[in-house]
């Protein structure tokens, strides 16, 4: 049984979340894509998370890349 994009970032997200900085998941259904957010500039489980996430790409946003709502 294939997973789909949702169903694929949720398995991801528990077997990665919290580890080397990862601090969040997400998907973009336009790119066909699970987004790794990340406070680090490298991750060693890299290789380990587009494994886990085939067929689907693999975006990592580090934190500074964030984007965010800022009040004035």
């Amino acid at each position: 049984m294939s997973d789909n994009l949702k169903e694929t970032k949720k398995r991801v997200q528990k077997e990665f979340l919290g580890q080397e900085g990862i601090h969040g998941l997400g998907i973009n259904r336009s790119q066909n894509a699970i987004k790794v957010y990340t406070k680090k500039s490298q991750l060693n489980c890299l290789d380990k998370i587009k494994e886990a996430s085939s067929p689907y790409q693999v975006i990592v946003v580090k934190d500074d890349e964030t984007p965010y709502l800022s009040s004035e």
